[in-house]
């Protein structure tokens, strides 16, 4: 089945893409200082800069990197402990950085290659599919068919009731009596149908025209 998408979220797209960009962004900053700190940047490495993980093990990746071993024990000590302040301002310009209490960092949408930050290819698609209602089971499917009958319907009406000949005489009394409410009775701007706006898969704006009201489709299974 073909999915058709009725309903779309621009505004929490726009955010959630901007969102994403943004944080790319600021990953990669944090890439750039552990590449400073002797570390080789992945997400994994950067995702634990956000958890209550142990950071030993970049500590200890940072001193190989170092050749700490060809050093007195005395030094290694030393640099272990300036290794491990360096990694704990990264850990804490992380925080500061990317305030994900407002968003969690989906991780499954970076990579890192070569110390560069990159966002998947296809995050776009799937932030806007995550803010889109589809017609993709078959009982929307029959409901959706049954809206464009009545979508055409409406239209050949209203346009049958537009193309009409129409009698005016009382919109010339009302004119002819002064009558400040006369042009809502001029036959010219009559329309077939009009409706105030209520909760369901479809309205009729003010002129008469059918509009679907895909979120709606929320609704149904």
């Amino acid at each position: 089945m073909e999915k058709v998408c009725v309903y779309q979220d621009a505004n929490s797209i726009r955010k959630s893409l901007n969102w994403i960009e943004t944080t790319a962004n600021h990953l990669q900053e944090l890439a750039d200082d552990l590449t400073k700190t002797d570390i080789v940047p992945t997400i994994e490495k950067l995702q634990i800069l956000f958890e209550s993980k142990s950071l030993l093990d970049l500590v200890t990746e940072s001193c190989n990197n170092q050749g700490i071993s060809m050093i007195t024990k005395r030094l290694q000590e030393l640099m272990r402990k300036d290794t491990a302040k360096d990694i704990e301002k990264i850990k804490i310009k992380a925080a500061n950085l990317i305030h994900t209490e407002v968003s969690p960092i989906e991780w499954d949408l970076y990579l890192v290659n070569n110390g560069k930050v990159a966002i998947m290819p296809e995050y776009k698609q799937i932030i806007t599919n995550r803010h889109s209602i589809y017609i993709d089971t078959d009982t929307r499917a029959a409901v959706y068919e049954k809206w464009l009958a009545v979508e055409k319907a409406i239209k050949e009406f209203n346009q049958a009731v537009v193309e009409a000949p129409k009698v005016s005489a009382v919109y010339e009394n009302l004119v002819r009596l002064g009558n400040p409410s006369a042009d809502i009775y001029n036959p010219q701007y009559m329309i077939g149908i009009s409706t105030p706006d209520h909760f369901s898969l479809a309205r009729l704006d003010p002129d008469g025209t059918p509009v679907l009201k895909g979120e709606n489709f929320e609704s149904i299974k």
